[in-house]
């Protein structure tokens, strides 16, 4: 072979290095700008949709989002307006429909423990969830929050599955995890909460989940911590601040709860939750006549609520007025004949009954 020849040889051949060398680096840029960037995890934890072009849509959804991160009612009453007018410029919008079953379902949820009408905004949560998964099976939005909303429903073996299907799209999805953790159990030891608060320490719910895992679990001074945390990060979230009233009494510290309270009431002064839970209170600290008028006020804000009728019942009872306290004791076992949850303050009341009727004769 010439010298010539070997020379054109490697020239050729440096020439080809360099054109493969720019092939590389052109494909490498591209995927770069289609792959979405580490970044935007945090965006998507959030719930925000970067596969989703900007538009009035995707700004409204936005802003819903961030009333409806703080969980407060009327934060999540904002988030459903302006899911709305979201839906408004596009029916068809699919993280609106999820934005929409989230905020629903959370105040199903809170109706559901404060005993207040919760089928209507969790039937609205499934309805809009079910619309999201309908339009768009691939969107970690929909499947998260028909994990929700199954969650709420106290179908957990449905949460789970939604959950894990959302993961499987979106693996560092904070809300997710947490509604996976909750659904298994809520273990506040479990490896699956502590990864969401790795990914999102600012989560409201996150803490909140916490704070009533704690409970449960009746460790009531890491359940003060943790809502208390809650309360930093939402500082008008009634729910959690009845919460943090009702673990301060079980350490027995009576005028923080009832503080605690007193400030639910404040944020929502037609929080009849709050109000039987500041009666209770209120009777552990021996003022029965406040506790009276407390539960009256509760009872008048919301006569579904069995244990005020119990409380209130028990000061008649206190006070000697025993023809009262019956017929309170009757209205309440009225109301908790069918909830399990009131089996051994039923045995209270019977037992109480028992003891009055005993007295009369």
């Amino acid at each position: 072979m010439s010298r010539r020849r070997t020379n054109k040889m490697q020239i050729g051949n440096r020439t080809l290095r360099a054109l493969l060398c720019v092939i590389v680096f052109l494909i490498t840029l591209s995927a770069a700008l289609l792959i979405t960037p580490t970044s935007h995890a945090s965006d998507k934890s959030r719930g925000r949709s970067p596969e989703f072009p900007e538009s009035p849509s995707l700004k409204y959804y936005e802003k819903g989002r961030q009333s409806y991160l703080s969980l407060t009612p009327p934060n999540l009453r904002k988030a459903i307006e302006l899911y709305n007018r979201s839906l408004e410029l596009d029916p068809n919008f699919v993280p609106a429909h999820a934005g929409l079953a989230e905020a629903y379902s959370f105040i199903g949820h809170f109706n559901f423990e404060d005993h207040e009408d919760y089928e209507k905004p969790l039937t609205e949560a499934n309805e809009h969830a079910l619309k999201a998964v309908a339009l768009d099976g691939n969107s970690y939005l929909a499947h998260r929050a028909l994990a929700l909303n199954m969650l709420h429903l106290k179908r957990s073996r449905d949460a789970k599955r939604e959950a894990r299907r959302a993961l499987e799209l979106n693996p560092n999805d904070a809300e997710t995890i947490y509604i996976l953790w909750e659904a298994r159990g809520a273990n506040p030891d479990s490896p699956l909460i502590k990864k969401a608060l790795d990914i999102d320490p600012n989560l409201v719910m996150v803490h909140l989940g916490l704070g009533k895992s704690y409970f449960y679990k009746k460790n009531y001074s890491k359940s003060v911590s943790q809502l208390k945390r809650t309360l930093k990060l939402s500082p008008r979230l009634e729910f959690a601040q009845k919460g943090l009233g009702t673990a301060l009494r079980k350490k027995g510290e009576f005028e923080k709860s009832a503080s605690a309270y007193l400030k639910a009431i404040e944020i929502n002064p037609n929080y009849a939750s709050a109000y039987v839970n500041l009666g209770i209170t209120q009777l552990y600290m021996g003022d029965i006549e406040d506790s009276i008028a407390t539960q009256k006020k509760a009872i008048s804000l919301n006569p579904r609520f069995p244990e005020a009728y119990y409380y209130l019942g028990r000061g008649y009872d206190l006070t000697a007025d025993y023809p009262e306290a019956e017929r309170l004791y009757l209205e309440f076992l009225k109301l908790a004949s069918d909830d399990d949850a009131y089996i051994p303050m039923t045995a209270r009341a019977e037992r109480n009954l028992q003891r009055l009727h005993n007295l009369s004769k």
